[in-house]
């Protein structure tokens, strides 16, 4: 969280009620950034948190002093693969750019140097990771300062993406769909002291960066240590679009503008009750391998190396029916009971993976029927074509407003000059394609620059080019057909041959 005050404005603040539900949904924007924040925890595999466990009465197993000797850990990666499969479904490094029907070719161009400029072979991946685990993200279309030549500098824009972690949002009162101001802070650490070892030896100073984007400019302001915040005023300034300079992508909308679901919606409860369950057999079995050492019918002092391995106790002075009565054993738990328990988290795995398509790509899918398969793609397909269309025109309407910063014009919605488009859901046989393809065209159901459009989502052809530009450059590198030499007449068998 920013060390500057974040406004206290929600659109959630208006709900009401309390519960101790920690995986209700969330009033107030500190509480969002939090549960942003457990989701990342969760894709990457950290540990459940103390708190957590104690409000979802998770396992923990405590000593006779009260100390915790065991707690639930993360020990499936549910969360990682689905997030994974929704990464690659959303496959936001393997765009095709067309021009939009009516846009100029000036302005596709542009939009796509610009798309190129920012860099999504490196970036584009983690900004579809990062939307799908948190279910929000943003695009800004940035002008950056870079040197054209000796003497003169020049303006580049290009697309960076925003942590959800790091936003404020606010949408229109009358109808919550137009973004009307939005506040990206962002705390770094300036120049670090390092030696030459490459070891740090002083961290850099703390630098608060926030931008404030509304419909008519940009404000950045920049705070160091010890220091009030100061207006950067060549980075602020009128940005001239007539809009917000910013793009809210929602992967699954709900009730509020503002914030949206993650793509693992619902999994989240029965993940750590399975989790709790598997602590508990891992729990028994290290009790196993290290069993309790239990003395009956003597005292024994805190100072007694008995517990060591191997060490024969030997009791004086007590009469034989006292001698008798003394037992010394280990307390080692019986290993029945992680049966059951591993059967019961066998069902529930099996019941949270039937209901997620996701798992379509995991081995527990393999059993399934053909009908059940089917009705799992099918549940996929509609799934993440949604999505898509969500992100894909996002980033449509970020390079529009990309290309309106660099002409630096207004920005029109219904003028986007990129029309976005993915490779194929569903992992397709690339020789049957190709043959289907062939087949469409000889039949005249599809012409020339239809079928390279597909060939270009299916990564057979470049996408540099557009397809009918493609096209195209086919005819002019076609080699120049000959005509056939004309064929005389075979001669009778009468006539003479020359």
């Amino acid at each position: 969280m920013s060390t500057l005050p974040f406004p206290t404005a929600d659109r959630s603040s208006t709900l009401t009620g309390e519960t101790a539900d920690p995986f209700r949904l969330p009033r107030s924007h500190e509480e969002w950034v939090a549960l942003y924040q457990y989701r990342l925890d969760a894709y990457y595999g950290e540990t459940y948190t103390q708190t957590l466990i104690k409000d979802l009465q998770l396992f923990r197993a405590l000593d006779d002093n009260g100390k915790v000797i065991a707690i639930t850990r993360r020990l499936f990666r549910d969360v990682t693969f689905v997030v994974d499969v929704a990464t690659s479904a959303l496959a936001l490094d393997q765009l095709t750019l067309t021009p939009t029907d009516g846009a100029s070719q000036a302005d596709a161009d542009l939009a796509r140097a610009i798309w190129k400029r920012s860099q999504p072979e490196r970036f584009a991946e983690g900004w579809a990771r990062t939307l799908t685990a948190c279910g929000d993200f943003a695009l800004e279309p940035v002008r950056f300062r870079r040197n054209k030549g000796p003497g003169t500098i020049g303006f580049g824009t290009r697309i960076v993406g925003h942590d959800p972690r790091t936003l404020y949002m606010e949408y229109d009162d009358a109808t919550g769909t137009e973004l009307e101001r939005v506040i990206i802070t962002h705390q770094v650490l300036g120049e670090a002291l390092v030696d030459n070892k490459g070891q740090v030896q002083e961290d850099g100073e703390l630098v608060i960066t926030q931008r404030t984007l509304t419909a008519s400019n940009i404000t950045v302001t920049v705070q160091d240590d010890g220091h009030d915040a100061r207006v950067d005023p060549i980075a602020s300034g009128n940005h001239k679009l007539d809009a917000v300079p910013l793009v809210h992508l929602a992967c699954i909308p709900f009730t509020e503008s503002e914030h949206s679901l993650w793509v693992g919606l619902g999994l989240d409860r029965p993940l750590a009750e399975i989790d709790s369950l598997m602590s508990q057999i891992s729990a028994i079995g290290d009790r196993f391998g290290n069993p309790k050492l239990v003395v009956i019918g003597a005292k024994v002092g805190d100072d007694s190396k008995i517990s060591r391995f191997g060490r024969i106790l030997n009791i004086h002075g007590a009469a034989p029916e006292v001698l008798a009565a003394v037992k010394v054993s280990y307390l080692e738990p019986g290993l029945q009971a992680t049966a059951q328990l591993a059967e019961r988290i066998d069902k529930m795995l099996a019941q949270v993976r039937d209901t997620l398509p996701e798992f379509l790509f995991s081995g527990s899918a393999a059993g399934m029927s053909g009908e059940a398969l089917e009705l799992l793609s099918t549940r996929y397909v509609a799934k993440y074509t949604s999505i898509r269309a969500r992100a894909y025109g996002g980033i449509e309407r970020a390079l529009g407003m990309a290309v309106a910063i660099e002409r630096e014009i207004p920005y029109d919605p219904g003028a986007n000059p990129i029309t976005v488009t993915g490779p194929e859901l569903l992992p397709a046989k690339i020789a049957a394609m190709i043959e289907s393809l062939i087949k469409a065209k000889d039949a005249g159901l599809i012409n020339e620059v239809d079928a390279i459009a597909h060939s270009q989502r299916l990564g057979l052809a470049s996408d540099d080019l557009t397809a009918e530009a493609y096209v195209d450059a086919m005819k002019e590198d076609a080699p120049e057909v000959l005509p056939m030499p004309e064929v005389l007449p075979m001669p009778d068998d009468g006539e003479e041959q020359a």
